[in-house]
């Protein structure tokens, strides 16, 4: 795709930034992957100065086309935001909400302001969208070096799943993970197990993720012995 005529044209529209994860001792920018929200390779994401992520293409839609209708719907964003009409507020919150450009509190007081003039499948689309928020708003309080972080992220994860919100986005191995680290913690058999299933249903087909719920598995079982 690269190297055809017809992205050689849309890339005249955009600035292009190619990063790849060496992981070489002097690479300037090791974690950078990462920061920008992303897991894995091929990863294609919307930025404006000075790096701010706008959006992240979805895997499964990495065809020109795909990636240049994104570009319109973020140019017409663009311009909503500019216009400063609050007649425009309803528009200008499905189109942020549909990019998750906005934060998870300032969604929540968005939608306060132009929820009863949305429709009920606009409605049911955003609602799935302040779930990524609120993950996401929790996730960053994670700090991979202290467990005790990932133990308290744990604790409202396992909330979210008592109340059905559960995230599907490219991080939500790391959803399951810290409430499983937090059951964990509480030496909760049963909680520890009923997160299990659950996880091992979210993420059925996922082969990343084979080995590790097998570990998930094997400290079950050792709990189990535990109270035995």
């Amino acid at each position: 795709m690269l190297s055809t005529e017809e992205f050689k044209k849309f890339a005249d529209k955009v600035v292009l930034f190619l990063h790849n994860t060496s992981n070489v001792e002097d690479e300037p920018y090791p974690n950078l992957l990462r920061e920008k929200g992303a897991n894995g390779y091929p990863t294609v994401s919307f930025m404006a100065h000075p790096g701010r992520v706008l959006t992240q293409q979805p895997s499964k839609k990495l065809k020109l086309p795909e990636i240049q209708a994104t570009f319109v719907r973020l140019e017409e964003w663009r311009k909503l935001k500019a216009s400063g009409d609050p007649k425009l507020g309803k528009r200008l919150f499905v189109v942020e909400m549909e990019f998750g450009l906005l934060a998870y509190n300032e969604a929540k007081a968005a939608f306060a302001k132009v929820g009863d003039q949305l429709s009920a499948d606009e409605k049911k689309k955003i609602g799935e969208t302040m779930v990524e928020l609120e993950f996401l708003s929790i996730l960053k309080t994670i700090d991979i070096a202290k467990k005790a972080t990932l133990v308290s992220a744990g604790k409202k994860f396992v909330a979210m799943i008592d109340s059905d919100r559960i995230p599907q986005g490219q991080q939500k191995t790391t959803f399951w993970q810290g409430a499983l680290t937090y059951a964990g913690s509480k030496d909760d058999v049963d909680l520890f197990e009923k997160i299990m299933n659950r996880a091992k249903k979210e993420l059925a087909g996922d082969f990343r993720v084979k080995r590790y719920l097998e570990r998930v598995e094997a400290q079950l079982e050792r709990m189990r012995r535990a109270i035995r």
